[in-house]
Parts: C-alpha cells; structure tokens; sequence
C-alpha cells in the first residue's frame, strides 16, 4: 500500500488496524503532527479560489506546483480541474477535502501498530513532515527505512517522479512484494 500526505495518515491507520491485508508499507509526508494553525493555513489556501477564467490561471493555482515541468502542470491541471460554462473549477469538493485534513490530520502516535516492511519517504522542503517526525515514526515501526528526498517538496510524485518510482521498485524487491 502506498500512501501519501492525508493518504499516508490513511494507510498508517489501516496498516494499524488491519495488519493482515498488507504485505508491505510505503508512506510520503504523512502529517503526523500536523498543527491547527498549520491545518487551517492548507484548508484556507484550498478554499480562496474555487472558479477560474481560463485553464492557465487554474492551472497556475495547483498547490506546490512551483517546480514542475510544464508538462507536469498540464496533465495535474487537466485531472485537477473541469471546464464550465465560464470557466474552470475543481473536480473535487473542496468542502470534503477540508473535512478530510480535519479528521486525518489528528494526533495519532497512540494508534500506529505497523509491523510491515515500510518505507518512510520525507521530502526535504515538505511543509508538513518535519526531520523529527520522521524520526519518530521510524521508531515507531519496527525495521522501517526512512529516506529523505533533497530537492522535493510535499508532492513528491510530481516533484521526482523518477527517483520516488526507483524508491519503491528498490524497496519492492528488497522485501520479494
């Protein structure tokens, strides 16, 4: 299972709560302590733009696409957003996006039981999985591997799509998934 940012959170719980549906655990910039201040700074920056005049100012509205390829850009703006009548808005509900910070970015330490082989993946610039979370959380789990990506930001997979996919192709074979 692979998981990351609230997506992370998620799998941590399920590889918690049910050990036996996983051969193995990949987390990316889980927000494991994530603060109410910093929760509500996300959810506002979500929420302050909802429509679009043109496909490039939405497109220019992707949270940390600072440092993607154009082509990059485009194909997350195309999955991302959906033309109107006047314009563009998100496919998504923002509303439940903001619903799903506040029910999974909670205090959760107390919950975590992962005995898999897990692979703990911190971007170095990520803004909300600090180099002490990710300490903690690879004391957490027993035998986890933990790497830290230089030159990425909290979406990894846009950021180094090519070394997050070696990552996990490593990791796969080392533990025969």
């Amino acid at each position: 299972l692979v998981g990351a940012a609230t997506g992370a959170n998620i799998s941590l719980l399920m590889a918690s709560q049910q050990p036996e549906r996983l051969a193995g655990l990949m987390v990316i910039n889980p927000a494991l302590n994530l603060s109410e201040e910093k929760k509500e700074q996300l959810k506002a920056a979500m929420m302050q733009c909802q429509h679009f005049a043109s496909f490039e100012e939405a497109a220019s509205a992707l949270p940390h696409a600072q440092r993607w390829t154009d082509e990059v850009r485009t194909a997350n703006a195309q999955a991302a957003f959906r033309q109107t009548a006047t314009g563009y808005e998100w496919r998504c509900s923002l509303k439940a996006v903001a619903a799903t910070y506040d029910a999974v970015a909670v205090p959760m330490w107390d919950q975590l039981a992962v005995r898999c082989p897990t692979l703990i993946v911190r971007a170095e610039e990520s803004p909300v999985f600090s180099a002490a979370d990710q300490e903690q959380l690879q004391q957490v789990i027993p035998g986890a591997t933990s790497i830290m990506l230089a030159d990425a930001g909290q979406l990894v997979m846009q950021d180094q799509p090519a070394e997050l996919a070696h990552l996990l192709d490593h990791f796969v074979q080392n533990h025969n998934l």
